[in-house]
Order: structure tokens, then C-alpha cells, then sequence
């Protein structure tokens, strides 16, 4: 866990986004599939070599004496392996937005992935808590296995799991404050089997992890929220209103399309702080660098976060 200088748009311009525009994003998956190694890399993985988890933390220090959590995790199973692409191009806006305009205090963020313990080598990811530009490392060392199983859902399951086990964080020991968690995917989560509780999350020994107690003990540490997105998949498996089942209306935000995450990451944590005005939002987004209608989508998406009684807005009703 680092505690140097803060997220830097100029070395993610420099590093980051030269990666994306020459095509050599994510080279940690194109070389590891070439050797036929299929395992995430080593500031990924949440099991020691002795099979015992890790143990992810987010502490304060001197320079960031009151810090706040935030997991973004996703889906690259097969129907969702364009996730880490699109969060690595809107990291910029998604960074600006937070260091910008002081959305929290002390932002660590923690990459993490999940596909499916029924089936995938490498099911569950899950980086360290950093507050700079290790955020990009560890994104494009993300292993996108883009496999899946076919069995009706994933098991977002086993990150939810891990999360709640296996994270410290001095926002919950020191201030009893929840962290954030965001979670992005199509499918419903499904239970991680007793073999695989074992096999790919250190547990001492087999259990059956279902989605219900999965996410309750998430939500104890946790505000978790997971984005839907509403694509053939998650409209067969009626995976929106199981998520709602899991962790509320106001904790499931649906989009058609995985472009505006990042944007609506931003919005969630804005607007549970109370540090901006949904009034202000969409221009503040696209003074982050998200597009006009990436910024709007973002604002209808989570108008049910914080005050539940407005309704869907268009540009006109902004005066844009």
C-alpha cells in the first residue's frame, strides 16, 4: 500500500493512456495466455503460495491521516471482459473527479475482478489499497480470462466474500465508517460450492457461500453497490431485481451499456457524501473529461441515491 504523492493525470497521460493509444493495455493478460499460464499476477492474487489468503488493507498515515476505501470490481467473464478497457480509459475522469472536487477523504482504491468459481482458473482478484497512480498498474495487471461457465451467473459472489473476510481498513477500526464497494456485471451471483470456498478463497475448511450470506457480510463493513448492466444476460437471469434482493433498491443502478460505470462510480460517492449537488453533477462530470451523454446517463442512473424523490432529468432541465 503506497502513501506517497496522490493520483497524477500527467502519468497516467504519460503511461497510462500511451498504453491505450499504442495497444499495449493489459499486456500482463496477452503474455500470460500466450505461456498458457492462466493465473492472476502476483499483486492480484488473494491466496499466499501456501493457499492462505492475504490479508488487503487501508490505512491512514500522515499524509492521509483520514482515508476512505473504495473497491471497484468487475465482471470479465466472457459477456463482460470489454470492463476493465472502459474503466482504464474513463480512469482519468473517474480520478479527476474525486481528487478534484474533494469528493472524500483520503481515497484508496482497491481493483479487484471476479468471474466464476464453477469453472474459471482465476475467479476472484483483488489488489491492495492505493491512494496513486499503482491504481492504473494494478488495473492493466488484471487477469482477463473472459471465459464463464454458461450455468445462469457468476459468483460475484466470492469477491463480495473475500472483501468482508479478508479487508482491514482503518475508516471502519478507528471511525466505524463503511467503505464503498461497486461491483459492475450482467449476471446474478451465484453460490460458491465447498470445494471451490477452499480451492480459491483460503477458507480452513469447505463451506457452502451463497449470495445472501456473501453480501450480508459485505454490507456489514461495505456500502456496497452493484451496477447492472441490463444487457440479453442479465434481463434472461432477472438479474436486477435478485441484486435488489440482495442489497436494496437504492444499492442496484441499471445501465445499458458498461460506458457510464466509471461516471456513475463518481456520482454514487458524491452524492452519499453530500459533497456536490445533483444539480451540478452532469456538469462536473464532463468537466472531469466524461462525455455529454455519458454524464447525463450517469445522473438518471442513480436517481434513487441520496434523494429518492427526483426524477430523470434531460439537458433541457439542466439548461445545457
Amino acid at each position: 500500500m503506497s502513501n506517497g504523492d496522490p493520483w497524477s493525470k500527467s502519468t497516467y497521460d504519460r503511461v497510462t493512456r500511451r498504453k491505450i493509444d499504442s495497444g499495449t493495455a493489459f499486456q500482463y493478460t496477452r503474455s500470460s495466455k500466450s505461456a498458457g499460464v492462466w493465473e492472476a499476477h502476483d499483486n492480484l492474487k488473494v491466496l499466499a503460495p501456501n493457499g492462505e489468503p492475504v490479508t488487503r488493507e487501508s490505512r491512514d498515515s500522515d499524509r492521509y491521516p483520514v482515508t476512505t476505501p473504495i473497491v471497484v470490481g468487475f465482471d470479465v467473464t466472457g459477456s463482460m471482459d470489454e470492463n476493465p478497457a472502459i474503466l482504464q480509459s474513463s480512469l482519468k475522469g473517474l480520478m479527476g473527479m474525486i481528487d478534484r472536487k474533494g469528493l472524500v477523504s483520503g481515497p484508496q482504491i482497491a481493483i479487484a475482478a471476479y468471474g466464476d468459481t464453477n469453472g474459471d482458473y482465476v475467479p476472484v482478484q483483488l489488489s491492495q489499497f492505493e491512494c496513486d497512480n499503482l491504481i492504473d498498474e494494478n488495473l492493466d495487471n488484471v487477469f482477463i480470462e473472459g471465459h464463464g461457465c454458461g450455468n445462469g451467473g457468476e459468483t460475484s459472489t466470492a469477491l463480495a466474500w473475500f472483501v468482508a473476510r479478508h479487508v482491514v481498513t482503518d475508516a471502519w477500526e478507528k471511525r466505524g465508517k463503511r467503505g464503498y464497494m461497486f461491483l459492475i456485471g450482467d449476471e446474478c451471483a451465484l453460490s460458491v460450492q465447498p470445494d471451490e470456498s477452499k480451492r480459491f478463497l483460503g477458507e480452513p475448511e469447505p463451506r457452502l457461500i451463497t449470495p445472501e450470506e456473501a453480501f450480508s457480510a459485505a454490507t456489514e463493513r461495505w456500502d456496497v453497490y452493484f451496477i447492472v448492466v441490463n444487457n440479453w444476460s442479465a434481463q434472461y437471469q432477472d438479474s436486477v431485481r435478485k441484486y435488489k434482493d440482495l442489497l436494496g433498491d437504492d444499492h442496484v443502478i441499471v445501465l445499458e451499456s458498461t460506458e457510464s460505470a466509471p461516471a456513475v462510480i463518481a456520482s454514487v460517492i458524491a452524492l452519499t457524501e453530500g459533497t456536490m449537488d445533483r444539480s451540478e453533477m452532469a456538469c462536473e462530470l464532463e468537466d472531469a473529461g466524461f462525455g455529454a451523454e455519458t454524464a447525463l446517463a450517469a445522473v438518471n442512473a442513480t436517481a434513487n441515491v441520496g434523494d429518492n424523490s427526483i426524477s430523470k432529468v434531460s439537458y433541457a432541465d439542466l439548461g445545457l
